[in-house]
């Protein structure tokens, strides 16, 4: 008959001509209500030929004592043909030495000789008992292994899509960083950079957790992109992703967005708040206070809502931080929050004017208040620091007027170096890139205003922001610094250019801008490179 996953088939092993009929006839009425199916093997050779042979068996009741081959012997082989089957073995009265064998061989139980139908009733019904909660266990195991397979696609889909280089120059910083609750969240952050220069800085909560709020994030962050390509006025966008987000959404999801545009030029921060907690303002002082008190509704919630814009102008040394609630409301074991008074009292207590620094010191303190806890919502923080000229500090602080004080500027380089352990070879080619590009200015240029250098190690890196005032020049741009032909001979290349490609060729990564009549650098060189 056809085989039904309702029906449970039993395959017997036993080489009595007997025991066959004895089965069918005690066990009629289970066969004739569709409960059981019964197949017959002689001995354990024809028992793995019917497991061979495709036969869907989900229970083998063997005896041990067979010709050709004993049930110990296919108690062994059973796994290498089908390992999602049980069996129960068979045996005479007092054979507890087999017994024992068999059940160290994976046998799930075993019945003594003559059969008591009421017993093998009970150990058929216990054992598929058994065996369907193990084939349960099995496919939630495969559901569970899809799902963790689909949600780590998703974190690093996620991940991906969140930005991770960062803009910087003399006059400002940006870092940001996001710590899901799941394996994905619903906070995100963005950085755009705009062709007019101003710099498009967003934190972002949507409703709910895990999958559909990392998807609604998705939606979101899709939508301010594109309103971006057409307007850069923050109400207009708001608006437009509002009423956007507002269309088909039958699950009634929302989300809270703080979208800020900082214009480095005018230090102006225009922003508009959607729902969001409002940033801090971290003064010079190191003293905090919110930015703005105007909150705004979330997107989502109704479509047509109006939106406030407003704008402040930072000061140089100003940081602001841009965070969601998962930040002052993160728990520790006694389900008590951080608070904004921890987060604020963390500027006084550690202060500093690096991007980077500020987000990890808080990431810092709310896990080392949390103490092992477990994360109920994501975390984001997103910082910028707006540098003034004179406000910038640096660990390494240089200032260098004529080409004789290169003496003076590397031996500064090399105290620097031994305070941070550097090794000798790092070292020279430092020295060697402030060199070339000093020296380079100050031959070429006008060193009126002289070349200024700030230096900073971080991490497995070293940060070195230069500027002179000579004539406009970018070395990383082959427009302005080609770099020379090594392959010609020494006769026949152009005088220079080698010094600006060595820097070239040591610097890990380089941006370049023109302001007030200075050229300035912002270098980054790895130590492992």
């Amino acid at each position: 008959m056809e085989h039904s996953d309702l029906v449970k088939t039993i395959l017997v092993v036993d080489d009595e001509p007997a025991l066959k009929e004895l089965v069918r006839q005690r066990m009629r009425r289970d066969i004739r209500n569709g409960k059981y199916e019964f197949v017959f093997a002689e001995n354990g050779v024809e028992a793995l030929e019917c497991l061979k042979n495709g036969h869907k068996i989900d229970m083998i009741l063997s005896d041990i004592n067979m010709p050709e081959m004993d049930g110990l012997t296919l108690l062994r082989e059973i796994p290498k043909v089908d390992p999602d089957v049980r069996s129960v073995v068979v045996s005479a009265y007092g054979d507890i030495k087999n017994i024992r064998t068999a059940m160290n061989f994976g046998a799930f139980d075993f019945l003594i000789k003559p059969i008591d139908f009421d017993d093998l009733r009970r150990t058929i019904d216990r054992t598929l008992e058994h065996l369907e909660l193990w084939r349960s266990a099995l496919e939630a195991r495969d559901k569970l292994v899809v799902i963790e397979n689909e949600l780590n696609v998703a974190n690093r889909m996620q991940k991906s899509i969140l930005p991770t280089n960062f803009p910087s120059a003399d006059d400002y910083h940006v870092f940001a960083k996001m710590e899901p609750a799941r394996d994905v969240g619903g906070d995100f952050y963005d950085v755009v950079n705009l062709p007019d220069g101003r710099i498009v800085l967003t934190v972002a909560d949507v409703s709910g957790k895990g999958v559909p709020a990392a998807l609604f994030m998705m939606c979101t962050r899709t939508c301010l992109r594109t309103a971006l390509k057409v307007n850069t006025d923050p109400v207009e966008i708001m608006r437009q992703v509002n009423n956007v987000l507002c269309e088909n959404n039958d699950e009634a999801m929302f989300v809270t967005i703080f979208l800020s545009i900082y214009d480095p030029s005018t230090r102006m921060l225009e922003f508009v708040n959607g729902g969001h907690n409002p940033p801090i303002r971290i003064g010079n002082d190191n003293v905090s206070d919110k930015l703005s008190e105007i909150q705004g509704v979330a997107l989502g919630v109704a479509p047509d809502m109006e939106y406030t814009k407003e704008a402040v102008e930072l000061s140089g040394g100003e940081t602001v931080l841009f965070y969601t609630d998962g930040v002052n409301e993160a728990e520790n074991n006694a389900a008590e929050q951080f608070g904004m008074n921890r987060l604020e009292t963390l500027f006084a207590e550690k202060p500093t004017k690096d991007a980077r620094e500020i987000t990890e010191n808080i990431f810092k303190a709310i896990n080392s208040f949390a103490d092992g806890a477990p994360q109920f919502d994501d975390i984001t923080c997103l910082t910028l620091c707006c540098m003034g000229k004179s406000e910038m500090t640096m660990p390494l602080s240089l200032n260098m007027e004529k080409i004789e004080d290169l003496h003076d500027i590397c031996d500064s380089i090399e105290a620097f170096s031994e305070k941070e352990d550097w090794d000798a070879r790092f070292t020279f080619q430092i020295q060697l890139i402030i060199e070339e590009l000093a020296k380079n200015a100050l031959d070429h240029g006008n060193s009126s205003g002289g070349v200024k250098i700030g230096m900073t190690s971080e991490d497995n890196r070293v940060l070195i922001e230069y500027s002179d005032a000579g004539n406009p020049f970018n070395p990383f741009d082959d427009g302005d610094a080609p770099d020379p032909d090594t392959d010609s001979n020494i006769e026949d290349r152009n005088i220079g250019g080698l010094g600006v490609h060595l820097v070239k060729t040591l610097i890990d990564e380089a941006k370049y801008k023109r302001m007030e009549g200075r050229n300035h650098l912002t270098m980054i060189k790895n130590r492992s490179g």
